[in-house]
């Protein structure tokens, strides 16, 4: 499971949920799998009135993944913004071993 702890703010953002290992750069979209590019997990989505902390993506990595080391990031950009680190409004990553 990931999350971002974000403070209140009335931005509009989009949410990215990627991983990154042997295999490639993938973003992770629920119910069609993985495919290759990034594109956000959730568009639009209005700005945060309150503190909140919330789960923002829990996955199973696909069978068809490469084994060794990979990382799942999730983060919240300002729409419209590149998808990158440095424009994360809030950003989380966990690293997972994929095993044959």
């Amino acid at each position: 499971m990931i999350g971002a702890s974000v403070q209140p703010a009335t931005r509009v953002f989009d949410a990215y949920a990627v991983l990154a290992g042997p295999g490639g750069i993938f973003s992770i979209r629920p119910g069609g799998g993985m495919v290759a590019g990034i594109r956000p997990y959730a568009a639009r989505v209005p700005g945060l009135g309150d503190a909140i902390e919330a789960t923002l993506l829990d996955i199973a990595i696909p069978a068809r993944v490469p084994t060794g080391a990979w990382v799942v990031y999730a983060g919240l950009v300002p729409q419209g913004a590149n998808p990158s680190p440095g424009n994360a409004f809030a950003l989380d990553s966990v690293r997972v071993t994929v095993k044959e």
